[in-house]
């Protein structure tokens, strides 16, 4: 939405029309934070220091702005930017179709993966790239297995699972100890289902204040609890829907934490998570708060 911004932002001061900044999170701190921009070099630190500039004008010259996150939302209200205040930013999260994302039975999806019912699965959704952090989750699961003798990590990626496999084997991980393959996303339901929990766990830095996984979303929409770390407003939701486990830190003492909680976590009520998450996540509630932003700056 930065490059976008660039037009939106030149319409705005040449006819004057509306302008929403739409920015979906602190884009250039997360090309800086995830190593695509290395600011020792000084192509990437003009590039950085060009959007950090324009950032400021999209949001003071802006007509409305919508974060991702309430925790986004605060953050920017302390930069001391003019003609910026809490009424002008509305926090919309990634919303997730309810009428996709339907809870399916446990048993019937294990059965349909080859995986016995008394198996303990675990699962991951998603690329593996620059934020999510492969490493950490594998560690994790090899403290599971040892408390677990009966698990299987399932992972539905797109990605390589040559690359899975290799690192594996740095926690003693075998071929046999996963299930990966890749989904279209109409039939994600009735894979991931299968498992009793899913985590993900996001590399913590300064613009992940304002990142909203959509994985979440979409996981609490099947009604199936996550393990995860604190990255926007991640903590905040999991506590107040009571729906998973939020980790501060990425280290053996807060895993095995975790690990110990999860026989009260797989029996949460599918129902409702899916329920209280819709407080967040729901595609109809996000339309409606879009529509409404349009109305309000058409009418204005």
């Amino acid at each position: 939405s930065y490059i976008t911004s660039l037009i939106g932002l030149g319409f705005k001061q040449k006819h004057q029309v509306k302008f929403l900044f739409d920015m979906r999170g602190f884009w250039a701190d997360e090309r800086v934070d995830g190593g695509l921009w290395d600011k020792t070099k000084i192509p990437f630190k003009q590039i950085y220091s060009y959007f950090k500039k324009k950032e400021q004008l999209f949001l003071s010259e802006s007509d409305a702005v919508i974060s991702l996150t309430e925790r986004g939302k605060q953050e920017m209200l302390t930069w001391g930017i003019k003609k910026m205040s809490t009424s002008k930013i509305s926090v919309i999260p990634c919303s997730s179709d309810f009428e996709l994302f339907i809870p399916q039975d446990k048993n019937i999806c294990k059965e349909n993966l080859g995986i016995e019912k008394d198996t303990l699965v675990l699962s991951y959704v998603g690329s593996l790239g620059t934020w999510y952090l492969l490493d950490e989750m594998l560690n994790f699961y090899s403290m599971v297995k040892q408390k677990y003798k009966k698990n299987i990590f399932l992972i539905l990626t797109p990605d390589d699972p040559e690359l899975i496999y290799k690192l594996a084997e740095k926690y003693e991980l075998e071929k046999s100890d996963f299930i990966i393959k890749f989904s279209q996303r109409i039939d994600i339901p009735k894979i991931v289902s299968a498992s009793d929990f899913s985590v993900f766990f996001i590399k913590p830095s300064y613009s992940k204040k304002s990142s909203s996984p959509t994985k979440m979303g979409e996981l609490l929409a099947m009604g199936i609890p996550i393990i995860c770390n604190d990255i926007g407003d991640v903590k905040n939701i999991v506590e107040n829907t009571q729906a998973g486990i939020c980790i501060q830190e990425l280290n053996k003492n807060a895993f095995a934490s975790a690990i110990e909680q999860i026989p009260n976590l797989i029996n949460h009520n599918k129902n409702k998570i899916r329920e209280v998450s819709k407080e967040y996540f729901l595609l109809t509630s996000g339309i409606e708060k879009y529509t409404k932003i349009y109305q309000n700056l058409l009418n204005g």
